[in-house]
């Protein structure tokens, strides 16, 4: 993605691309992308490798969490040594699920640009519908397409990051 945006003329013109720097309680990181980018967890628009590799993680995720791994640590787990803003869908994702209200997730609820990426994947999903489901079209794909439904129907994928804040509210929990 930094790449394209060094070689191609067209993406030269949105301008330098900026991190989006996250400062968890292990030490600050900077991830790279866009909007664009943080919904290929969702399985939208990006290459399908990294989609299927995403969608593989955030199933990982989700088993890891019924075996008792505390949410927390699966954060850090996927986002340490990341640079793509992807992953922070996922880890948005699963402090949505659990509502987590702690040191490891305060910094993604209180990220401006994770509010703005959220807020676009809710408007995508919202208004594009099943944009993941798209392409399945011989018998042979129902698996597929019911594996992708039933990540397309978990609760937390009708929040935003932005109304997680109120828990902190809620709870008197600001972490400094």
């Amino acid at each position: 993605w930094r790449q394209l945006h060094r070689h191609e003329r067209s993406m030269r013109s949105h301008g330098t691309p900026l991190p989006v720097v996250i400062n968890f309680p292990w030490g600050a990181q900077e991830f790279w992308g866009t909007e664009q980018q943080y919904i290929w967890y969702r399985g939208a628009g990006g290459p399908d490798e990294i989609e299927c590799a995403l969608f593989s993680l955030e199933e990982w995720c989700f088993s890891e969490l019924q075996r008792g791994t505390p949410v927390d640590n699966l954060i850090k787990r996927i986002v340490d040594g990341n640079q793509c803003v992807a992953v922070l869908g996922i880890a948005v994702l699963l402090a949505l699920h659990t509502n987590r209200v702690s040191d490891t997730v305060f910094p993604l609820v209180t990220s401006q640009a994770l509010w703005w990426m959220d807020h676009q994947r809710m408007a995508q999903e919202m208004g594009g519908g099943m944009l993941n489901l798209a392409g399945f079209t011989k018998k042979s794909d129902l698996p597929h397409a019911q594996a992708i439904k039933a990540l397309n129907e978990r609760p937390a994928r009708k929040q935003q990051l932005r109304w997680f804040a109120q828990l902190y509210v809620l709870n008197g929990t600001f972490v400094e």
